[in-house]
C-alpha cells in the first residue's frame, strides 16, 4: 500500500515537473519574440531618424548653410550671418513626431528684466499664429519656436525651408524690439505702441 501511495505521488511530481518545465519555455518563447519585436521597433526609429537626418543635412547643404550635427544626432546647429551684419544660430531638434526650430532672439536676459522680459513676450506672441517667442527663465534666453508635424506629413525642402525662413524671419523681427525692452530698458507697452498696425 506504501509503495502505491509513493509511485502514485512520484507520477504525479514527475507530471506537474513537465508542466511546469513547459510553461516555462512557453513564457521564455513569448519574451523573445516580444524583445525581438521591441528589437525591430528601435531599429525602425533609429533608421527612420537616420533618414530624417540625412534628408536634413541634404537641405542645408543645397541651400549652402554651415551646420553642424549633434553625436546624438536629434539635433542640428546651423549658424550664419545676415546681410546686416547679425548673427544668428537655427536650432533643429528631432522628435518621433517632430521637427522643432529653435532661433535664438536674445542671451543672458538679466534678473531686474525678467519682468519686462516676459512681458514682451506674451505681448508679441498674440502676432503670432505660425510659431511663438519663448523665454526660458532657467538659461534667461528668449527663442522664436516653431514645430512642424510629422504625423501624415512628409518633410519636402520647401515645407522645410517655408519653417526655417519663416522662424529665422520671426527672430530677426523680435530682436530690436525685445531689445528695447530687455537691454535698454524701454517699457512694453510703449515699445509696442504702433506695432499692431504694421502686422
Amino acid at each position: 500500500m506504501e509503495l502505491l501511495v509513493f509511485l502514485l505521488s512520484l507520477i504525479l511530481f514527475v507530471n506537474w515537473s513537465l508542466n511546469r518545465i513547459e510553461i516555462q519555455t512557453t513564457k521564455q518563447k513569448e519574451i523573445d519574440k516580444l524583445n525581438q519585436k521591441n528589437k525591430n521597433k528601435t531599429v525602425g526609429i533609429a533608421k527612420q531618424e537616420e533618414k530624417m537626418i540625412e534628408k536634413i543635412t541634404t537641405i542645408l547643404k543645397s541651400k549652402r548653410l554651415n551646420y553642424w550635427v549633434a553625436q546624438d544626432e536629434k539635433s542640428i546647429k546651423v549658424s550664419f550671418t545676415l546681410t546686416e551684419g547679425q548673427i544668428f544660430d537655427m536650432f533643429i531638434y528631432l522628435s518621433d513626431n517632430f521637427i522643432e526650430f529653435n532661433c535664438p532672439v536674445l542671451f543672458d536676459v538679466s534678473d531686474d528684466s525678467v519682468s519686462s522680459a516676459a512681458e514682451i513676450v506674451t505681448r508679441l506672441n498674440q502676432y503670432y499664429n505660425f510659431g511663438n517667442l519663448k523665454f526660458f527663465y532657467e538659461s534667461r534666453t528668449i527663442v522664436f519656436q516653431n514645430n512642424f508635424i510629422l504625423f501624415e506629413n512628409e518633410i519636402t525642402e520647401n515645407k522645410f525651408m517655408m519653417y526655417f525662413d519663416f522662424s529665422l524671419e520671426a527672430a530677426k523681427d523680435c530682436r530690436p524690439l525685445v531689445s528695447k525692452v530687455v537691454i535698454d530698458k524701454e517699457e512694453p507697452v510703449i515699445a509696442m505702441m504702433g506695432l499692431g498696425a504694421s502686422y
